[in-house]
């Protein structure tokens, strides 16, 4: 384990696996930086670092919470590989790549399946997961918050088998504001400049499926790879088809 210190002191742990063009790998939502360890073992033409974001795992966390402050967190993070980083994001992960890309100006980017509610769900206004997970804390029950975010926000019908059950229930607390940032982005947001990987899975939820569909329409280099039989965990559970896009991509 390595670490970083972010602009406002906070202490960033990280992994570093492998060597050759750096990757700097943001998970989603409600997991940490192991969600990155097969792929790291699969991939032979690059150094993939790893970090446990702000509030979780081995990394600190600084009140009151800003998007902002993960964007410096990234920024420290670009800064402690030796040249620029291809930014590689999960989920709520790609939402923070996409930010920070201008502050970061990375070699190229790769997106699995970032969640854009607002221009692929028409309820998107009616219901807030940010509401319902938060109020679930303020209860005390973050068990009942994770259930809520993983089962609505993903499709899964249960978490127990998860590698991350029930360790994410630790950091449950992070889960309403990574939400709020969620139905607060705008797709226009995202960067167009950058040469960019885009990645979904066949079996993940439509709507994750439709952002990927509409990011592509928007960003004129890009490289789309649909991975077969596999779901918005692709990550985690096919690291060999996420290594081969990689590598065929930026490699």
């Amino acid at each position: 384990m390595e670490t970083v210190t972010a602009a406002d002191g906070t202490t960033i742990a990280y992994d570093r696996f492998g060597e050759g063009r750096p990757l700097v790998c943001l998970h989603g939502t409600g997991v940490r930086r192991t969600m990155w360890a097969l792929l790291g073992q699969q991939l032979s033409e690059f150094s993939l670092l790893a970090p446990d974001r702000r509030g979780r795992g081995d990394s600190t966390d600084t009140d009151p919470y800003h998007f902002e402050r993960e964007i410096e967190d990234v920024q420290a993070l670009a800064a402690a590989c030796e040249e620029d980083p291809i930014l590689v994001g999960s989920s709520f992960g790609g939402l923070l790549a996409m930010a920070a890309a201008d502050a970061v100006d990375p070699a190229g980017l790769a997106l699995y399946e970032p969640p854009l509610p607002r221009a692929t769900l028409e309820e998107a206004s009616e219901r807030s997961l940010a509401t319902e997970t938060a109020a679930h804390i303020d209860a005390g029950d973050p068990e009942a918050a994770a259930r809520t975010f993983f089962t609505e926000a993903t499709g899964a019908e249960s978490v127990e088998h998860w590698p991350i059950w029930p360790e994410c229930v630790e950091f449950a607390h992070t889960i309403p504001r990574e939400c709020r940032t969620v139905e607060n982005f705008e797709i226009a947001d995202a960067p167009t400049e950058f040469e960019t990987l885009l990645l979904t899975g066949t079996e993940s939820p439509q709507y994750l499926q439709d952002g990927i569909d509409q990011l592509a329409t928007r960003i004129p280099d890009h490289t789309l790879a649909t991975l077969a039989g596999v779901g918005h965990a692709g990550v985690a559970t096919a690291p060999d088809q996420v290594a081969d896009a990689l590598e065929s991509t930026f490699a």
